[in-house]
Parts: structure tokens; C-alpha cells; sequence
């Protein structure tokens, strides 16, 4: 109750010893009404396979709307959730706790597994999922044995590692592995500024199906990715990319060869 709180700092002349332990509250914790609301919240939208609206919010919370619209785009804009339309799904933070102790797990692919890519293939490899109409890369590994993941690089925000869904190897490679209902959804929520790239991913997609990789060259850049998706341990449903990056002429004489260490890793995970 709240009068816990201002009893104890107005009750005794003496303040109470910081060393002392209350075994209650070591047990139970604390009640805050705003950490309620937002792990409600949370735990609603986890629960949800397609996603809740913010009208379904609040219907379900009872919380005023302005209340559950303020905590809802403030989960969103700190990584915890993402819109798509005009629905909400959990975000790439949510799936990326795991990283504060070193291990990235998607159904077991760990940062140890993106290491041996990155080891085979002689150049950096990433990790990337899908948040909306963009791609998130979560974690990085380079042949020089070092890593990164997104605790690592969050002093300069996730949204540093957020870049737009068709403009990369690793978002076509997911894209292409969906079902054309949600390529469809995809493409309609696509921003103005994405529609070329969005309509060059189209006349692609027959030709990343048929393959099983996307290839985007960066010539300005000297920087050419190479990316597979990657799905759940049945084989069903695409989870992540992999993708592999290093100099344009490397990527084009080595093609054949990266592509194959890219799908020996994707499939590695539905033996």
C-alpha cells in the first residue's frame, strides 16, 4: 500500500538502518503502479499472435487512453515494442536480453554460431531480425575473433543498428522467405522514400526464392552483403537472417563459396 512508504519516513525521529534487511520486501518486492501498467501492457501484446491495436489496449487494461498511448509509444520508440500499421508487437529489445550475458539465442543460434560463419568465411557476419518495415542487426562477429551485440553498442542507440527493410541483403532475404500476404502488407506500409527500393525488391524476389540468397552491392562503398534467412527449428517459419559483408570484387569471386557457409548455418538449426 502506498502508506507503507510514507510511514516509514515519518513515523520514527531515528531513519531506519539501510543495512537492515526486510525479508518481506526481499520477497515480494515493491508494487509501482507505472511498472504495472507497462509489463501489463507487455505481457498483453506478448500473448497476442497478431499484435493488439491501441483501442484493444486500452479496452483490456481499463487504463485511460491517453495513459496507454503515451506508455505505448514510449515502448516503441525504447526498442520494447514495434507498430506495423496500426497494430503493436513486441520489439527487438525483448529479444535481445539474452545478449547482457553473452548468448544471442533464437532457437539456439548463438553468437558462438555466428562466430564460426564469420570464421569460415574470412569477413564479418551479422545477425539481423525484422521489426516492422525495417531490419535490426543484433549482433556482429568478425574473423578477428571480435563481437558485438546490441548491449555492447547501445550507447549509440538501437536505432543506430535500424536500417530500411529493402535496402539490405539480410531484410530481402527475409522479406523473400515470407508469405506473399505479408510481402503484400510489407510493400503497403512501406514508406515514400523506400517505394524504389520496395519495387527493385519485387523484381528480385522470383530470382532470391529460386537461389535462397540476396546479393546487394554497394559499389560507391566497395561494401557488398550476402544474407540468407533464417528459419525456426522446423523449417517453417523465417526467424532472422544471416548475412556476411566484405569488398565488392571479394563477395563476387567468393559468391558460391559464401553463399554455402550462409546455408549451412541456417539449416544447421533444423537438424
Amino acid at each position: 500500500m502506498t502508506t507503507l512508504s510514507s510511514d516509514s519516513h515519518s513515523a520514527s525521529s531515528k531513519d531506519p538502518d539501510p543495512r537492515a534487511k526486510d525479508d518481506r520486501l526481499s520477497r515480494d518486492g515493491i508494487p509501482h503502479r507505472t511498472i504495472d501498467r507497462v509489463t501489463e501492457i507487455m505481457e498483453h501484446v506478448a500473448h497476442s499472435a497478431d499484435g493488439l491495436t491501441l483501442a484493444e489496449l486500452v479496452q483490456i487494461t481499463g487504463g485511460a487512453r491517453t495513459s496507454i498511448h503515451g506508455f505505448v509509444w514510449g515502448l516503441v520508440s525504447a526498442g520494447w515494442l514495434f507498430a506495423e500499421g496500426n497494430r503493436f508487437y513486441l520489439g527487438p529489445v525483448t529479444f535481445s536480453l539474452t545478449l547482457g550475458q553473452e548468448r544471442l539465442q533464437f532457437d539456439d543460434f548463438s553468437l558462438e554460431d555466428l562466430q564460426r560463419v564469420s570464421d569460415r568465411a574470412g569477413t564479418s557476419a551479422l545477425l539481423a531480425l525484422r521489426v516492422g518495415t525495417s531490419i535490426v542487426y543484433v549482433g556482429r562477429t568478425s574473423p578477428d575473433g571480435s563481437t558485438a551485440n546490441w548491449w555492447q553498442r547501445r550507447q549509440h542507440g538501437w536505432k543506430s543498428l535500424r536500417r530500411p527493410l529493402f535496402d539490405t541483403a539480410a531484410g530481402r532475404a527475409l522479406v523473400a522467405a515470407q508469405p506473399d500476404s505479408t510481402i503484400r502488407l510489407l510493400i503497403a506500409n512501406t514508406s515514400a522514400d523506400q517505394a524504389d527500393a520496395a519495387d527493385e525488391f519485387l523484381r528480385q524476389i522470383d530470382d532470391i526464392r529460386d537461389k535462397g540468397y540476396s546479393l546487394n552491392e554497394h559499389p560507391d562503398k566497395d561494401l557488398s552483403g550476402l544474407a540468407v534467412a533464417v528459419r525456426d527449428r522446423h523449417g517453417e517459419h523465417p526467424v532472422a537472417a544471416i548475412a556476411l559483408v566484405g569488398p565488392v570484387a571479394v563477395v563476387r569471386e567468393r559468391r558460391d563459396e559464401l553463399v554455402a557457409i550462409l546455408k549451412d548455418a541456417a539449416n544447421c538449426r533444423q537438424r
